[in-house]
């Protein structure tokens, strides 16, 4: 009887612990996967996923804790979340794109609060840029290289933005190199606001010879033993009168011109410009620059100002 009674016991339990069993399966794999069902449940409230996000970094938010986070996640150019990479897991989707910083630091946007962004915009790609350059060689073989695109009487033009101590020669270059490499170019090298430099060819195209007056406030600079001039215009009033008779790009160049210029700000960091506007600037440029803005083509936020007195001293 009491085997019986044991018996009947056992198949009682028998359903029982298996339910038992599986509760405990169960409570098993959520131990094991509970951060990705947490994620889960969350992405079901996401609305949309990101356009873009950057993870695995550090992120500057100068907030007032002035603290850093590992991942950003961005919609419709707009910050939508900032932390953990866990916390913008959730936010990726199949068009996100995803860039992975390896330990980098990404930085709020740069503010350049006096800056002549359009103006130097105008010329961006018609010009040569000495800025990275490490030696006066390279330089100049950029220059020879330029005289096998362009054809013969356009101007080759470096339009500032480097210094003599740059480069591993330390010096200028001279007039006489310039013309052994661009003899049928009007050059023109750009020294700061300070002076310019011209070839043989330059100087004939605008009109400056030996014996031409020096202009008010500036100097054509000669060599003291021959009188023969060296090629440098000393002063604004010499070389900008110069530089504004070089032919302009027609108003379609300067649409691409201003936005590979903008880019370039855009790639060393700088978001937003207090922009200067000399009189090179005209009201189609202005215009323009509306036009980008309107249609999403302007990569900075823009603040200009137009110089009532535009007599380069600022």
């Amino acid at each position: 009887m009491a085997s019986k009674v044991r018996i009947q016991i056992k198949k009682e339990l028998r359903p029982r612990l298996k339910r038992l069993a599986e509760i405990l399966l169960l409570l098993a794999l959520g131990a094991c996967g509970g951060s990705r069902e947490v994620d889960f449940e969350r992405s079901l409230a996401v609305p949309a996923p990101a356009d873009l996000v950057l993870r695995n970094g550090k992120i500057i938010t100068v907030d007032r804790d002035f603290s850093i986070r590992q991942a950003v996640a961005i919609r419709d150019g707009r910050f939508i979340a900032v932390g953990s990479d866990r916390d913008v897991r959730v936010l990726i989707g199949p068009r996100t794109r995803v860039i992975e910083l390896g330990g980098r630091t990404v930085i709020p946007g740069l503010i350049d609060s006096h800056v002549y962004a359009t103006e130097a915009a105008l010329s961006w790609d018609a010009e040569l840029h000495w800025e990275g350059m490490r030696s006066l060689a390279t330089g100049l073989k950029q220059i020879a290289a330029a005289t096998q695109t362009k054809p013969p009487g356009s101007w080759i033009v470096v339009g500032g933005g480097w210094v003599p101590t740059q480069f591993s020669e330390k010096r200028f270059p001279t007039r006489a190199e310039l013309d052994k490499l661009a003899p049928n170019h009007p050059v023109y090298i750009q020294y700061l606001r300070e002076g310019a430099l011209l070839n043989s060819a330059a100087l004939k195209a605008v009109g400056i010879a030996p014996g031409t007056p020096d202009p008010p406030g500036g100097k054509f600079e000669r060599n003291p033993n021959t009188g023969e001039l060296t090629g440098w215009l000393q002063g604004l009033s010499a070389w900008q009168d110069v530089y504004n008779k070089i032919p302009h790009p027609s108003l379609d160049k300067v649409h691409q011109s201003m936005r590979n210029c903008f880019r370039e700000l855009n790639r060393l960091g700088i978001t937003s410009v207090g922009d200067l506007h000399t009189r090179s600037v005209t009201f189609a440029h202005r215009r323009l620059l509306s036009e980008m803005a309107r249609s999403g083509d302007l990569t900075l936020r823009l603040n200009f100002y137009v110089l009532a007195d535009d007599d380069g001293d600022d």
